[in-house]
């Protein structure tokens, strides 16, 4: 499975590319935005859970938040979050 979070090495978090037709497939596609930060929830898992999915919803926006204004205020403000049960690999993000 794949949690996909990509970030510069500024700490700057955002999709590395758009996605592509095969990446377009998915489950579900949530956008939420409070105060000025949006997350996107990507899940291509049909079984993924419902409360695990509202618990990283919820800890994202109580923490990014304060760590953008800790150490660095100009960091995206729109997020990317990609769960994949086909992805064999471990979680990533991207430096592009």
């Amino acid at each position: 499975m794949l949690l996909s979070l990509l970030a510069d090495n500024r700490g700057n978090i955002f999709p590395s590319t758009p996605l592509g037709p095969a990446e377009r497939t998915f489950y579900e596609k949530e956008t939420i935005t409070r105060k000025g930060y949006t997350l996107t929830f990507i899940s291509k898992d049909s079984a993924f859970s419902t409360a695990t999915k509202q618990k990283m919803i919820t800890t994202f926006f109580e923490v990014y938040p304060l760590e953008a204004k800790r150490f660095n205020p100009q960091t995206r403000k729109q997020i990317t979050f990609i769960v994949d049960p086909a992805y064999a690999g471990v979680a990533a993000t991207d430096a592009a």
